[in-house]
């Protein structure tokens, strides 16, 4: 059974059923380049534009500016394109753009609450790694969602340790 309120969705496991799923599931979506103000996603447009047309026109070829613009757009991808994320009660994943990352609540070592997310980390203690091995659950815009993501997410890390 599936409830929906607001960009949160919670799956329930029908009854008499087999369970197939896990009884409770959070999903949500996070689109930062909408959620965000809209002088800020139109400013970066305006900046990856201004450097691929700079680039096309110092080079006097469209393959430069094409490839600044590739390159540009994918690593501002998780910032203009939506993730969506999902916390169950055995692991959590993320998709985006068409790429699933999971893993499981036992690897998770260290919670850090941020204003737009929540980071998960494999090291008890900052590492200059986090950014490469740890997670971050960007919020969806909804306060009592953030609420409950956030309670969710501590509950799951202290269970499993």
């Amino acid at each position: 059974m599936r409830q929906r309120r607001g960009p949160i969705e919670t799956v329930s496991e029908p009854a008499g059923k087999p369970a197939e799923m896990p009884p409770d599931v959070i999903s949500w979506r996070a689109h930062p380049f909408v959620q965000e103000p809209w002088a800020k996603g139109v400013g970066l447009v305006i900046l990856i534009l201004g450097f691929a047309i700079a680039l096309t026109l110092t080079f006097a070829s469209l393959l430069w500016g094409f490839l600044a613009i590739t390159l540009l757009v994918g690593s501002t991808s998780r910032y203009l394109f939506p993730m969506v994320y999902q916390i169950n009660s055995r692991s959590f994943s993320e998709v985006h753009l068409g790429r699933r990352r999971e893993a499981e609540w036992s690897r998770v070592r260290r919670v850090v609450d941020h204003g737009d997310g929540i980071f998960l980390g494999v090291f008890p203690t900052p590492s200059r790694l986090d950014t490469f091995q740890g997670w971050f659950l960007r919020y969806p815009p909804d306060p009592p969602t953030r609420m409950r993501i956030s309670r969710a997410v501590r509950d799951k890390t202290t269970e499993n340790r």
